[in-house]
Formats: C-alpha cells, structure tokens, sequence
C-alpha cells in the first residue's frame, strides 16, 4: 500500500493546482482519513489481510441507479447514517441495516470524513459484504459535518468494502478524492436534478479518472 492519495493534489491534465487554502485544508482532510484507515488497517490480524494486489471492480457493479438519491432530507449525522444504510439494505438483500449503521458510526467517531467543499466520503468495512459497494446521495439542505474548511455538507458518497480488503478499500478512497476535488464535478453534481444524471456525472468521471491512471477495469 504505497499510495497516499498521491494523485488528490493534482488536476486532471496532472498540473499542480494552486495552492489556495481552501484546497489544502482539503488535501489535508483527504491525507487524514486515509491515516487514519491504514492505521485500522494494521490493526487487524495478519490473516485476515490480503497480502495480494486487489483488482478494482466495475465502477458499475460498485453504485447502480438504485443507490442514488436526490434531495435526501435529514436533519442530524445520525439521521444520515440511518437513511443511507436504509438505502443500501434494500438494494443489496444479505446485508442488514443496523450492520451498515455500525460500521458507517464507528467509523466516523474516529474523525470526520467530510473531505471539504460540501463533501463527505463515509465509509467502512463491512463482514458480510462480499464486494465493494457504493452510495450517493445529494441532500435538499447541508448538513453540518465537521469539515476541516467548516462548511456544511451536501454531497456523500458512501463506500462499504468487504472486511479484509483494505487494498480495495484504499484504492476506492483515492479515487474518490481525487473524483472531488474537481470543482467541475462538485458543480455538475450540484446542478443534477435526476438521478440518472448524477449516475452518468459520477461514472463519467471515475472511467476517465481510471483511464487516467491507466488502472480502467
């Protein structure tokens, strides 16, 4: 596991962006999560690591048109967590919602997961889940979120990973950091108004985000 989101700080031709604050407290909260999920990482036990590269799936198998919502109203964090878990529960019929509410919990106790502008990446690992499994929703109102920058949040997408894949896991959250810190896409995202449209934005982006790496499944 070398990569540390070596790619969040750089835009899609590969120029540095500027070095405004705003985007460094971004970068910043980016680089915090994913310390602080490769220390969980190194906590587990040596066994039940993968010791392997793991092979990213699908950006279709991982969010479908039945995980997105538009204009999600909730008031609280907890309120969130319950909504999403809901949401992927019954999409998705061997996982439980009360499992996907602890772990999405736990996880954010450790630190927020708002990565700055209005968006948040919760996220987890998940025993029953058998593959990667993502979520989006876009609420009517922001919700405040603990982001380093202090403005409210709009945006989540959500990432669930089966337990002992933490090379998956870490992979996903680089992308999607890199995916948002492109104003671009937080503005299209914005302007959506179906969800078949966030669906095309959202997977338009991480196919040439992939493309780009040179990693397109």
């Amino acid at each position: 596991m070398t990569r540390l989101y070596s790619n969040v700080v750089s835009t899609g031709e590969g120029a540095p962006q500027v070095c405004c604050k705003s985007l460094i407290k971004s970068h910043i909260a980016c680089i915090a999560i994913r310390i602080l999920d490769d220390t969980l990482m190194r906590s587990l036990p040596a066994k039940s690591r993968y010791h392997s590269r793991c092979i990213m799936p699908s950006i279709t198998e991982l969010l479908t048109l039945d995980r997105i919502e538009v204009d999600a109203h909730v008031h609280s964090k907890k309120r969130l967590f319950e909504h999403i878990s809901e949401l992927i529960a019954n999409d998705v019929s061997h996982l439980s919602s009360a499992d996907i509410f602890s772990v999405l919990l736990a996880r954010e106790r450790l630190g927020s997961t708002a990565v700055g502008h209005g968006i948040a990446i919760p996220h987890g690992r998940l025993k029953k889940a058998e593959s990667p499994i993502g979520a989006f929703l876009k609420l009517d109102e922001p919700l405040l979120f603990d982001a380093i920058d202090n403005e409210p949040v709009d945006l989540f997408f959500v990432l669930l990973v089966p337990e002992a894949a933490e090379e998956t896991h870490l992979e996903w959250l680089s992308l999607l950091a890199e995916c948002f810190s492109d104003a671009s896409l937080r503005a299209a995202l914005r302007a959506a108004k179906q969800k078949e449209d966030l669906y095309k934005t959202l997977v338009d982006k991480m196919d040439a985000v992939l493309a780009m790496r040179g990693e397109a499944c």
